[in-house]
């Protein structure tokens, strides 16, 4: 290590430790954070933006509905006859997801 230091004060180059590098340049790590607060802006900017183009579009954006509305209309008419557990295991979907559906209008 000290012939390290020695070859590099020999080239005229500096050596400092972290503690001093850190110190040294404190304003470098402001300028760092405010780039990368920048950048993070126009992610969230180009995300919106393809968000409500894909809606222009007629994408539909996030998860997809457990159940379309035929199989509403379906669960409907087989809870007359069947409990909620039931119907739900036919359409492979949880009672709460069931219940859930079944309060939307069609």
């Amino acid at each position: 290590m000290p012939r390290c230091i020695a070859a590099v004060e020999a080239a005229e180059m500096s050596c400092r430790g972290q503690a001093e590098y850190q110190d040294a340049e404190p304003e470098r790590d402001g300028m760092l954070a405010a780039l990368a607060e920048f950048e993070r802006g126009l992610i969230s900017e180009r995300t919106r933006a393809g968000m409500a183009a894909a809606r222009q579009r007629g994408s539909s954006i996030g998860r997809p509905s457990g159940m379309s509305a035929a199989q509403r209309e379906q669960a409907r008419a087989l809870l007359k006859n069947h409990s909620a557990n039931v119907v739900a295991q036919t359409f492979n979907v949880h009672r709460s997801t069931l219940q859930r559906h079944l309060r939307k209008p069609d």
